[in-house]
């Protein structure tokens, strides 16, 4: 499954469909309609927000990752909220328990 990782730019470029399979593809919590492509600099960068079925059907040579690109895939809402209360639940539970273990001293 999908992966963060550093390919390598054997030609100085290198197809984003490429990339992407490279990667292991867009895992299941991934949001195919929200990737990016994040180029140029931190001060200013490009930032293009495309979606698996433009990537799919327009020709490989036009989309080109070159040196420094960063592809990101966005999680899908059901993903993000899945997270949330994954971190959430603990905190509840330790204060629903916490009283009831004191009660008894």
């Amino acid at each position: 499954m999908g992966c963060p990782r550093t390919i390598a730019l054997r030609n100085g470029f290198l197809p984003l469909r490429q990339a992407l399979a490279l990667a292991g593809g867009i895992p299941f919590t991934g949001d195919t309609s929200s990737i990016r492509v994040i180029r140029g600099d931190s001060c200013d960068p490009k930032i293009y927000l495309l979606a698996w079925d433009q990537i799919l059907y327009l020709p490989e040579t036009s989309l080109l990752l070159i040196p420094g690109d960063i592809v990101y895939v966005s999680s899908t809402p059901l993903t993000q909220w899945h997270r949330f209360l994954s971190q959430l639940l603990p905190s509840f539970f330790e204060v629903k328990a916490g009283p009831a273990c004191n009660s008894g001293n």
